[in-house]
Parts: structure tokens; sequence; C-alpha cells
């Protein structure tokens, strides 16, 4: 191997190192594991200390290899993974997580190709290495050199030659070339139409001999990014399946669809119910190697165009939600579809391909019933453009598929997921800092931002976390009606154990004209940013959040609330409280976020941060209805803040009393006869209970007489008095009979808040 080389045996995703003094994985060899074996794969790196564990995509079992399991600081560490014999060929990837910390995700392999290495001294013809038919070679490029290997064929025998690089998230655009035994070109792979940069060629030997594989940068870049897989074999040139779709849990035949596919028979398969996509690999009837293939799942009915459907008079008939499956057999090829939807209902039109090895551009139109235009799928740099549609009339709908460029051939095989439109996407912040691995203390919890991007839908949405079995607790999970964005709290629950490795995904529930809608949450837009060689995030990485358990956190803060008790006398605007936070790490400086799940209903907890430092104030207002009802509540305040990745979370409780301030009583001393006058008594009772008592000046109000009766004034009783006596007239012309809900209202002050409460009501009569 190459000096310095470790690196380049990396398929690794460089912009999920973000937690200082993380763990890292440098090189993983070899970088693939061959089915039906326990293969030994040397992890190097750092900080790869017990206990460790691995999180893998892949259908393999793993185990740590015991070795130095005291040692500090360990910089590798041996794994055995195990892969059933019936797995296909597929590309996945891994991370370790130990008590401190996790590394970043890694691309690794199952491969039915054995794996060597590049040896590092191959740079001429003279010194190519030498290599077997079937062998797949991880290495990267040195810039200005190429790397060159050497290989016997018999005449006529099959060689078959890819790149595995683009597809690793790898920096390397390789050219790849056949030599002769002289040295002489004989052809050469570039870019490919099905994946890219990573060119493949499959031929022929013309003569038996020596020939050489020459493979380097089309601008002579090398280093550590610069990594590949060379697979070298008789496997065909497969780009898709076909169909390129299947429904979850079902058996069904699939072809080739590729360039060079001669001896290659129909797969029957069946499919998971578990994955978003799934590995098919075919062969050649003869042949020992496999394609890799890439296959849609999903849980709705599967559509196969059936030809002729070129034109709106042959539309093939299909009814939604579904999977569309087709392929353009020549250049121009259009395919048509005719849908019934009923007026208002949204769909999305997501079209598959780049993605899974298609050289489909796919451009989606939908046409109304009269054959006018409805939408069109904008033309942008995605290579994947989707299309939503709301249906304004309850009719029959066209959708026309075809590859912008107007391309066609066998491997122009495409899918597209049909689907109702839950009117809104979720993703992490595409931003370079935006952090989405973590280490998540056994104390201690993390934050989450989810972004919502909205179209037709302005309701909730509940955020969730999978796998949910592992019993997290969630806070602040809902993004609210029209809201862009919710920070949710996620809390670590006591069964886990340090230095368990979680691969965790989010996603966001609502519920839209009657249908419920789970919507995964996205990184494609992040993994874009972060890592631009990387050109279609894979299934498995798309929504990933790498999560290590680990040790206790430190303390950070302590909360200290202002009072014991909020005592909230009813008909008040609002009660207050102030939370003190005291920091007890000089290195923690960011403010905290104060969370109020549980509150009775209808009130409302403002809160404003107030000053900074060693210590800080967090001001909290609280607001409740008029009417509330007196009860005593558990008022919570979830305080979470965060150091260097590290999440704790503080919850403090207050009891919140609601009260009755003030009872006001009523007794007329007897009924009141037109033009004479009448005594009634004013009693009040104020609250005085846990010690609390606030003797105010009451002001008595008349709100409700008898038609004909007047009072002289507003009355008041001195804050040393429960009672006084008040005087009402009645007039000469007064409407006789009884009176139901004779009514004052009780205004006063409760420590410092203003009170202002009805009597209760009292029966009077005019007689």
């Amino acid at each position: 191997m190459k000096p310095g080389r470790v690196l380049l045996l990396l398929f690794a995703l460089p912009w999920l190192a973000n937690l200082a003094a993380a763990q890292t994985i440098q090189s993983l060899s070899p970088a693939a594991a061959q089915p039906g074996q326990t293969t030994e794969v040397l992890v190097q790196g750092t900080k790869l200390d017990e206990p460790l564990r691995v999180w893998t995509s892949l259908p393999a079992q793993i185990e740590v290899v015991p070795e130095n399991v005291e040692a500090k600081d360990r910089t590798q560490v041996k794994l055995k993974v195990t892969v059933a014999a019936d797995q296909p060929p597929q590309i996945g990837g891994l991370f370790v997580a130990t008590a401190a910390g996790v590394s970043d995700a890694v691309f690794f392999a199952i491969d039915d190709l054995p794996s060597a290495g590049d040896n590092g001294k191959n740079h001429t013809l003279a010194e190519a290495q030498e290599i077997p038919h079937l062998v797949a070679i991880d290495g990267a490029t040195d810039g200005p050199t190429a790397d060159y290997y050497k290989l016997t064929l018999q005449a006529g025998q099959r060689l078959s030659v890819e790149v595995l690089a683009g597809r690793l998230g790898s920096a390397l655009d390789p050219i790849v070339q056949l030599l002769d035994a002289n040295g002489q070109e004989l052809l050469a792979a570039d870019d490919d139409a099905s994946f890219g940069s990573d060119g493949r060629f499959s031929t022929t030997a013309a003569t038996a001999g020596v020939h050489y594989l020459v493979i380097r940068d089309v601008r002579y870049r090398g280093g550590a990014n610069f990594r590949y897989r060379l697979r070298v074999g008789d496997f065909p040139l497969v780009s898709t399946p076909f169909p390129a779709g299947a429904s979850a849990g079902q058996t069904a035949q699939f072809d080739a669809a590729g360039a060079a596919l001669t001896g290659v028979s129909p797969r029957t398969l069946t499919t998971s119910g578990a994955q978003r996509q799934q590995a098919i690999a075919f062969k050649s009837a003869t042949g020992q190697s496999s394609a890799l293939g890439t296959l849609v799942t999903a849980p709705h009915p599967q559509t196969l165009e059936t030809e002729p459907n070129d034109t709106a008079e042959t539309a093939t008939r299909i009814a939604l939600p579904c999977g569309i499956n087709g392929r353009f057999h020549m250049a121009k090829d259009r395919d048509q579809f005719t849908f019934h939807a009923k007026a208002g209902s949204a769909y999305l039109f997501r079209p598959i391909t780049r993605s899974i090895g298609s050289p489909c551009y796919l451009q989606l139109s939908v046409f109304k019933p009269d054959g006018a235009l409805l939408a069109e799928a904008p033309v942008t740099d995605a290579d994947e453009q989707s299309l939503t549609v709301t249906i304004p009339a309850d009719g029959t709908y066209r959708l026309v598929v075809e590859d912008l460029l107007r391309r066609g051939g066998p491997e122009y095989a495409w899918h597209v997921e049909a689907t109702s439109f839950a009117g809104v996407s979720l993703q992490l912040k595409p931003d370079a800092n935006t952090r989405h691995k973590f280490a998540l203390a056994k104390n201690g919890a993390i934050s989450i931002e989810v972004l919502a991007t909205r179209q037709g839908y302005d309701g909730p949405i509940t955020l969730a976390v999978e796998p949910a079995d592992r019993g997290f607790v969630l806070l602040n999970n809902v993004i609210g009606e029209k809201q862009p964005a919710a920070r949710m709290i996620i809390v670590a629950p006591p069964t886990l154990g340090v230095g368990d490795a979680l691969g965790l995904r989010i996603v966001g529930t609502l519920e839209r004209n009657g249908q419920q809608f789970a919507v995964p949450v996205s990184t494609a837009a992040l993994i874009r940013v972060k890592s631009p060689t990387l050109a279609y995030p894979p299934a498995w990485l798309d929504g990933l959040l790498p999560v290590a358990v680990t040790n206790d956190a430190p303390e950070l803060y302590t909360i200290t609330p202002s009072v014991p008790q909020v005592l909230y006398p009813r008909s008040t605007a609002q009660r207050g409280l102030t939370l003190t936070m005291d920091r007890k790490q000089g290195e923690f400086k960011d403010p905290l976020t104060v969370l109020t799940p549980n509150l009775p209903p209808g009130v409302t907890a403002e809160i404003k941060r107030e000053g900074n430092g060693p210590q800080e104030k967090y001001n909290v207002v609280l607001k409740a209805p008029r009417d509330i009802a007196a009860a005593k509540h558990d008022l919570q305040f979830h305080c979470y803040g965060e150091m260097a990745g590290q999440g704790r979370l503080l919850t403090v409780s207050v009891p919140l009393n609601v009260i009755t301030p003030l009872t006001t009583t009523l007794t007329p001393e007897g009924p009141i006869s037109p033009g004479q006058k009448q005594k009634v008594k004013v009693t009040i009772a104020r609250y005085q209970a846990d010690g609390v008592e606030d003797k105010q000046p009451v002001t008595i109000k008349w709100k409700k007489l008898p038609p004909g009766v007047t009072a002289a004034g507003d009355a008041t009783i001195a804050a040393d008095q429960t009672e006084t006596i008040v005087e009402l007239s009645a007039a000469a012309d007064a409407a006789v009979g009884p009176f139901a809900g004779l009514l004052v209202e009780a205004v006063t002050k409760f420590q410092d808040s203003d009170v202002t409460l009805d009597s209760a009501p009292a029966n009077w009569e005019v007689k």
C-alpha cells in the first residue's frame, strides 16, 4: 500500500465532521465485504475507544473484535462483517459511536468481487500492478501520475470495468483506459450516460495475453478525496432494472435495462417492506460477477406503461396514488397516462431516474380534460424535477412523460411516484454550519431545527423520531399553524447505553383534506451543500442523523424561580415570575430555550431574556382567560442549554394556583316597593390561605338591577371591613314582579394586580 494511502480507501462524507475532538474514521480496509463470507475490516481513525458500536445501513452483521479494550485514544479497530450469501452487491454506509462521540458516516459496500488495494508503485507501464481478472481495487489518484494495472486475458474473454467514485462522494473525475500489451489504447471510458463521471465499459478481448488498465483524474488531480473503487470483472453494464419500481413486499420479475446486456436473464425478486430503495443484481448466464442495480420500493401499487401510449388517444390508464414505470424505446418517445381526479385534490409527481442509474432527465406535464395545459415541471438545474398540481374540477386528466433531451434507447427506463401531495416538505437547513450528527449524553438532550416549505397547507405538523421504540421524549415538536420551522428538543431516555450507535430519522405527520400524511425530513439539500461531489445522496443517507450515546454531560447551569408558587387571581390580566440562570461552566455562553408545554387550557406564557453573563434572567408573563376556573396546576419550565454540541435539559416545577381572590354575596333585607327604598347588605370574603392575605379596599359597582331601581352610586368596603349596607330606590312606576340575577361587580387589587369579579347573583322582588 502507498505510504500515507490509508486515507485513500475511505469513502467518507467529510461534511459530517462538526464535533470538536470527535471520533473519526480515516480508512476502511477493505472497503467492501463479500456475500457468503465474514470479512475482517481494519478501521483506522482517532478516538476509537471502547465501548464502541457500529451502525450500518447494509444487511450485514458487524462484530467489533475485542483487542486492546483498555487502551485510550485507539487509532484502529477490527470489525468482522458477515454478509449472507443471497445479498446482492450494493453501496451503503456505516459510522461508529463511542462513549465520547460519533464518527463521520463512511461509504461501505457489499461486492461479490474480491477486494485488493492500490500498491502505490504502479505509476508507469513497467511498474503496473498485477491483478486478477475478477477484482475490485480500492485506491486514489496521485495527481499528475496515473495508476496502472496489469491483467492477462484469454481471446474472446469478457472484460467489464467500472469506476465507483462520484457515487461515493469522491472528488475524482476519472478516465479509465484499456491498453494492449504494447501500451496502445484499445478503448477509453470517461463520462457515462447513466452514472455521470463514473465511467465504465464492457468488451471482449480480441487476442490473448497481457492487457493494461490505466486510471487517472481527467484534470490530473489527486489526494485523499480523489479515491476510487475500480471494479474489474465480467458483469453486464446495467443501468436500472425494468420496471424500475415495485410495491413493497411483493414478488415481481425484473429485466435489466442497460447498454451491454448479453446473456442477462430476468430476475424474480421479493421486495422489502421497509426500504425506499433496494439493491438488485444482474449477472450474465456465464458470469461470475454482478452489476449493481437499484430498485425503487413503495407502499402503493405499481403501473407499467402499455405501448403504444405516445398519444392522448392511446394513453395508459392509471389510478392514483401509484408508481409509474416506463421506458423510452427510441428517441423522441413520449409516454402518456390518464387518471381521474376530483376538484381540490393535490398530487405530487416525483421522478426517480438519475439517482438510481437511469440516464433520463424527465420532463413532466399535466393536461386538463379539454387538452389545455394545467401544469408543467420547470426546467432547472435539478436532475429530478418534481411537479405538483391542484385539480380545478372533476374529470380525466393526462400526464405526459418525456426525456428533456428527447433521447431514448434500451437503458432509458424511468420511474415516477404519483401520490397525494401533503402540501409541505421538511428538511434541515442547507447551511454549512447546520449540525446533524450528535453526541447525546445519557443525562442530556439535543436540539434539531426542522424547516417547513409550505405549498397549500398551513396547518400544524407534528414531528416524531424513528425508531419510535427507543423511548425518546420530544419537546417543542410541533411546527405551528403557518409557521416555517420548529426547534425540536430530543431528550435521552434512561434505557440508552453508553456507546450506543443510533441512526435516527425525523418524520412529520399532518392531516390535509381528511387524509393523513407522513412526510420524512430530508437532508439531501444539506448534503449537497457540504459534500458537493456527491451527485445523488443515496436513500440510506438522506435524512440520517448519526447519534452516539455518551457519558453524562457536566452541569452547565442551575435555574432558580423567583417565587415558590404563582398565585394567579381570577380575572387578572397577567401574572409573572422570573427564572434566574446561574452558569456553572465558563465556556457555556449560549442563551437558554425555555419551553412550557403543559400550560392549562387557555393559559399562555411569554418569555423574555434579560441580560447575559454568569447570571441572567428569563421573565415569564402568564396570561389566562378572565373566566378561568380556580384550580391548582403543576407549571413546568423545560430549560434547554447547549455547549459544544452537548445539550442539557433542566425541568423546574412551579405550582400555579389559580385562585378566587374575592367572593361577593348580596343579601336584600326584603322586597322593594315602587316609590320606596330598601337596603341590601354586601358581604365580601377575601382570599386567605397558605399564609397569604392581602386586605385591600373593594369598590362595589352595581351591574344588574330591576327596571326602575337605582343606586346612589358606587360603594366602598374599607380594607379592614368585610361588608357594607347599600340603599336602593325604586321609581313610582317601577315594574312589579320577581327579579332573578341581582348583580354587582367588585373591583380591588390583589398583590398589585387589578381584580374585577362579579358577585353571586341574588333573587329579589319588586312588590
